[in-house]
């Protein structure tokens, strides 16, 4: 099923292209706006690493000098593929943004970086990591001891604030509860409701249950699911 919902997020990629490529131009008296936008992103294209770094660091993270090909442990033998993902190379008149279109080249390795950021969190980052979650993320994906730390552990007591635990899934953790808190916490209003039902639909299904049986692998899955989301990834 996580291959159907990875293969249906690749299709809406395409659909989207297709949609922006078949707009229609802009009236001439526009013209003065779009030549301010030259060097902006093309839309239906992905929104580039640097861009989806600030978004990610700005959404869940503390600090600003987050960068998704050098701060998470296993995206290392990534580090110089940021043209491939959707880039501008070039200086003054000649930097010219490429390899924006989703193909299978760039999308397979978005999958790996994306995975391998969701796994960081997922594995490490409540403890201890290359970058500190914020404390909406916290209180979203992390449980926490009498101590504070805060650890993705079943056995650990509930986060401060959070809503008294309902009952669910042995080690679930906060984001299982309130799937919608995790989804809102990533993608903000990024994507139409739809898009938000057809994801808590996946990981509220026993499907998605019988696949991903602890805590980790199961956030991991969930927020990889977001975060390659066209909508999330794509300039639109």
């Amino acid at each position: 099923m996580m291959e159907q919902f990875y293969s249906r997020s690749l299709l809406l990629c395409t659909v989207l292209l297709a949609g922006f490529a078949c707009k229609p131009s802009r009236d001439a008296r526009e013209s003065s706006l779009e030549a301010t936008n030259v060097a902006a992103t093309p839309l239906g294209q992905f929104k580039g690493v640097k861009s989806i770094s600030n978004i990610i660091n700005s959404r869940l993270l503390i600090g600003d000098d987050f960068y998704l090909l050098r701060n998470v442990q296993r995206n290392q033998g990534f580090g110089n593929l940021e043209n491939i993902m959707g880039g501008y190379a070039g200086v003054g008149i000649k930097n010219k943004y490429s390899n924006g279109i989703p193909n299978a080249l760039n999308m397979f390795t978005w999958t790996s970086v994306i995975q391998n950021f969701a796994e960081e969190i997922a594995t490490r980052s409540c403890m201890t990591g290359f970058f500190s979650l914020n404390r909406a993320a916290r209180d979203v994906v992390c449980t926490a001891n009498p101590s504070g730390r805060f650890k993705l552990t079943a056995d650990s007591q509930s986060l401060p604030r959070a809503p008294l635990p309902t009952k669910g899934a042995p080690g679930e953790l906060p984001w299982e509860k309130r799937p919608l808190d995790l989804w809102h916490l990533v993608m903000q209003e990024d994507a139409p409701a739809s898009e938000a039902q057809a994801w808590i639909k996946w990981v509220q299904s026993q499907e998605f249950q019988k696949t991903y049986k602890t805590p980790e692998t199961r956030l991991k899955a969930a927020m990889s699911a977001i975060l390659l989301n066209p909508y999330f990834l794509l300039e639109n």
